[in-house]
């Protein structure tokens, strides 16, 4: 079975970012959160990905580690 594929909007609202800050995230840092490009662009994010980001930040309280 695939895994869901989120998208930015998505993404951002669970990690309580802007679209913005999760794109520069994509292109610099200082996260590195894995993520699929489909065709024309479009980014979509693997469930299992970001929710192991957020529990990456728990333990560190709010800190993310990655």
């Amino acid at each position: 079975m695939l895994e869901k594929l989120l998208t930015p909007k998505e993404v951002a609202q669970a990690l309580l970012v802007t679209e913005s800050t999760l794109a520069s995230w994509r292109s610099r840092g200082p996260h590195q959160i894995p993520f699929v490009k489909l065709g024309s662009g479009r980014v979509r994010y693997r469930t299992s990905d970001i929710e192991r980001f957020i529990h990456q930040c728990v333990p560190q309280r709010g800190a993310c580690t990655s």
